[in-house]
């Protein structure tokens, strides 16, 4: 049997998340790969223009970038799950999903995670410096924030309902009596396939 820090790692890895998010955004959305072709041209371009020559380095900045976001997303990821536990201890609680999507994903509480604080620490420490000895270099990384807006904008939704949907299938092993709402996960997908005009059924197959 595995170890639980076995078993944490593969859950919380930052580099795992990513590859995961990156890779499930590559199947379902079209325009993510000119977001991404975007990004590692920019992150190659800061490394061969600043590389270590700064502190903290670029690459600890873009490590932290990744940290951040990978927090982030196993946060919002578990209120999905969460929210469908609590609709079926309370069906009313359905209502969240007809409401606005930062509310559902719980995003005012995301300044509060220690992983993406102290990964947010290092960002702005670099930002500091760059503002400070570097301001030409600092368009170089506006792909680099772009790429996260972007991810901030598909990816939290796009964890939210796969937490919702890990937890049809994982929870009738833990809840005796516990049932799947087909309605409420059809409707979830439905309307967050139109909202993000994304083919997230490509995931269900």
């Amino acid at each position: 049997m595995k170890t639980v820090q076995t078993i944490l790692g593969q859950l919380t890895d930052p580099k795992t998340i990513m590859a995961e998010i990156r890779e499930t955004l590559r199947t379902i959305d079209p325009e993510f790969f000119d977001a991404e072709v975007k990004y590692l041209s920019a992150a190659s371009n800061l490394e061969k223009e600043l590389g270590n020559s700064i502190t903290p380095s670029v690459g600890e900045f873009l490590a932290a970038k990744e940290e951040e976001f990978a927090s982030e997303i196993i946060y919002i990821g578990w209120q999905g799950f969460q929210l469908n536990m609590d609709i079926f201890h309370a069906p009313i609680n359905a209502i969240m999903l007809r409401g606005d999507y930062e509310e559902l994903h719980r995003e005012r509480r995301l300044g509060t995670l220690p992983m993406a604080k102290k990964a947010r620490n290092t960002i702005n420490a670099f930002y500091e410096v760059l503002r400070e000895k570097y301001r030409d270099k600092l368009d170089l990384t506006e792909d680099i924030t772009g790429f996260y807006s972007y991810l901030q904008t598909a990816g939290y939704k796009i964890a939210h309902y796969f937490g919702f949907r890990l937890a049809d299938q994982f929870l009738p092993y833990v809840i005796p009596g516990y049932v799947d709402d087909s309605v409420n996960t059809g409707y979830y997908r439905r309307t967050l396939q139109e909202y993000l005009d994304i083919d997230i059924d490509r995931l269900e197959k």
